[in-house]
């Protein structure tokens, strides 16, 4: 009985992490994209979460948010540097981080958001390797976002 509500609950806690709740004032348009995931790491790595919100009133630009958790440390996030095919480019956060203990099993998140130019998205397009580095307080925590490889496989 505790193993199928264990299962049960970590279906729940799943489900309930992987979606993003959106409330439309419109129904014929949509004024909001947003779409979120993290970062290809291994198990035993800090691994990013990035959320990207692309709002119509403003088209020229993304939102870009940087969320950190771990269980052991806060992290200033100082800068996000997309590095894509060799080439670096780097963005400084709109505002400070925000620190906050959500709960004792991830008791420490660090969180800040990004404006990027929606162009910069052009990038991406035909591009073989896109890393990610997030610049913090204690260290740049390096992760890869797309490799043309590891889409072969």
């Amino acid at each position: 009985m505790k193993k199928a509500l264990f299962l049960l609950g970590t279906c729940l806690l799943t489900t309930a992490c992987s979606t993003t709740s959106y409330k439309s004032t419109t129904t014929t348009a949509t004024s909001e994209l947003k779409t979120a995931g993290q970062l290809n790491c291994l198990p035993t790595e800090l691994c990013p979460s990035l959320l990207v919100k692309w709002n119509e009133k403003q088209k020229n630009q993304v939102r870009v948010d940087v969320h950190l958790s771990s269980s052991y440390n806060f992290y200033d996030i100082n800068s996000l540097v997309f590095d894509i095919d060799g080439k670096q480019f780097s963005y400084n956060p709109a505002q400070a981080t925000e620190k906050t203990t959500v709960s004792r099993f991830v008791p420490k998140h660090s969180t800040t958001y990004f404006i990027i130019p929606s162009q910069f998205l052009q990038e991406f397009k035909n591009a073989k390797n896109i890393n990610v580095l997030v610049k913090t307080d204690k260290g740049i925590i390096e992760r890869n976002m797309y490799s043309e490889v590891d889409q072969e496989i």
